[in-house]
């Protein structure tokens, strides 16, 4: 192979997107602005070469995406500088502050304010917010065109799984030999609790428990697992030529289970138990041998809990005993979500503008006294409402419905194998949206990729085993395309 051809292979876009994907997380979770920059330009870099290579080929949009696209467009409403009559009219308590600010820094008396300002009250942090999220929806829009096999989701799942399994072993080394400091070189100068390659445990746990789901769904719609005594010990069983490769990746799947078990988080710990049991219901109400898989995924939450307190029990204990111990509502995070909503209230259309958050925190805060940090709200949900306001909320409830909704209703029109697949992709979306009510992930661009990699994986097996049971049923008789259709009420 000439370094040319491997030059051409490489500058396409489908390796720039699994370069971006994989790499992320080891960016610290790309949650500085350097790392943001430079995933958007390299998701930039693969949409330019698309737009060259693309053929003449139908576009196709995942469901929620015209939803996200108007998000996009209120995230750039809010940096851009506005009259202050505009202000006033979508955010009064916007306008009130700036005259005051004015006011202390000696403007002259019995003049109006009349300088352009914007509603974001911290437009830089909101400018990377955008780049942020534009990447992200560039992102899911290629991956969604290129993604055209069942053998290319194939690759992008096993690629999670082994990404998964490499943070979470150097996260158990970093631990055995941590001397302070990220990848051993880097300071921590605002403190944390690190694992891997996150200054916190817990959004590393956080990206974590959004793998073992789609990764079982893959497992369970590539093989067959047994239960019964004599199938499970048999020759037979033994000799199969897949035997080797499935334990392998289960083991895989336990391992990373181990990692979302050592963040210490109630939220992340809950998420990923909520998400496996989730899967487990909506197996019972979809499949016909519903019994063993959901018994096969008890049985792996049983043996992920034992894998843990074997490797890291000391961390696995520290959660179990916070879960019991402590009460949600005695802890500063209530409170923080209490002020969270008398601040909402200041700027209740609009919010203070995404990345705002800290700045406009300190008008309402009484927690925390003194010089310690308030960043975040603590909730995905609580600080969309806070920066993005109900104009910024009512767009990303609908994109979440519509994801939800949409690919819900055509599960029962595939067959078993993708369907397998589309539910643990889906319990993987769950499991990320759950994890973000007592946690901050917006920030992490990393976590951001991989929920949206859910989504899209999720779209297109729905849409590829409805395209393939569509093709199959064009090429029946007639008779047999009438009988089909009067028999099952949907192409099976």
């Amino acid at each position: 192979m000439t370094l040319k051809k491997i030059l051409k292979d490489l500058l396409h876009p489908k390796p720039i997107l699994y370069f971006v994907f994989i790499v992320s997380p080891w960016l610290f979770g790309a949650v500085e602005h350097w790392a943001k920059q430079f995933l958007f330009f390299c998701i930039l870099l693969a949409f330019v070469m698309w737009t060259f290579q693309k053929k003449e080929e139908n576009i196709r949009f995942f469901p929620g995406f015209i939803a996200g696209i108007v998000f996009l467009f209120y995230l750039f409403f809010q940096i851009i500088p506005l009259p202050p009559q505009v202000i006033s009219f979508f955010s009064p308590k916007r306008l009130e502050l700036a005259k005051t600010i004015s006011s202390l820094t000696n403007f002259p008396q019995g003049i109006e304010f009349s300088s352009p300002l914007c509603l974001s009250l911290n437009p830089k942090e909101s400018y990377f917010y955008l780049l942020e999220f534009s990447a992200l929806a560039l992102y899911a829009f290629l991956l969604y065109q290129l993604l055209s096999s069942k053998k290319e989701i194939s690759t992008l799942i096993l690629t999670m799984i082994v990404n998964g399994l490499a943070l979470t072993l150097f996260g158990v080394i970093q631990r055995a030999t941590f001397n302070g400091k990220l990848y051993w070189i880097r300071e921590l100068t605002q403190g944390g609790d690190p694992f891997g390659p996150y200054v916190l445990r817990t959004h590393m746990g956080g990206l974590l428990l959004m793998i073992v789901p789609i990764g079982l769904g893959f497992l369970l719609s590539q093989y067959s697992f047994s239960f019964s005594k004599e199938e499970f010990f048999s020759f037979r069983a033994n000799s199969d030529k897949d035997f080797f490769k499935k334990y392998l990746f289960l083991f895989f799947l336990l391992v990373i289970s181990t990692g979302v078990l050592m963040s210490k988080s109630r939220g992340v710990i809950g998420s990923f138990l909520f998400s496996l049991f989730l899967m487990a219901i909506i197996i019972t109400f979809n499949e016909t041998k519903s019994k063993r898989l959901s018994f096969f995924l008890f049985a792996f939450i049983f043996s992920a809990v034992l894998f843990t307190l074997w490797l890291p029990s000391d961390l696995f204990l520290e959660a179990t005993e916070r879960i019991i111990k402590t009460p949600v509502n005695e802890e500063a995070r209530g409170k923080i979500w209490e002020e969270s909503l008398k601040l909402w209230k200041l700027f209740p259309l609009t919010g203070v503008g995404l990345g705002g958050f800290e700045d406009a925190f300190g008008l309402v805060r009484t927690v925390f006294p003194g010089p310690h940090r308030v960043a975040h709200a603590e909730s995905d949900y609580m600080e969309l409402l806070v920066e993005g306001g109900i104009v910024g909320v009512i767009p990303v409830m609908i994109f979440i419905s519509t994801v939800i909704i949409a690919n819900s209703f055509k599960l029962k029109t595939i067959d078993e194998k993708n369907k397998k697949l589309a539910i643990g992709a889906l319990s993987s979306f769950f499991a990320g949206l759950f994890q973000g009510v007592a946690n901050f992930n917006m920030s992490l661009m990393a976590n951001m990729l991989y929920l949206v990699t859910t989504i899209v994986i999720l779209s297109k097996v729905v849409e590829l085993a409805q395209q393939k049971a569509v093709d199959s049923l064009q090429k029946k008789p007639m008779a047999e395309k009438i009988l089909s259709r009067y028999f099952h009420g949907s192409v099976q």
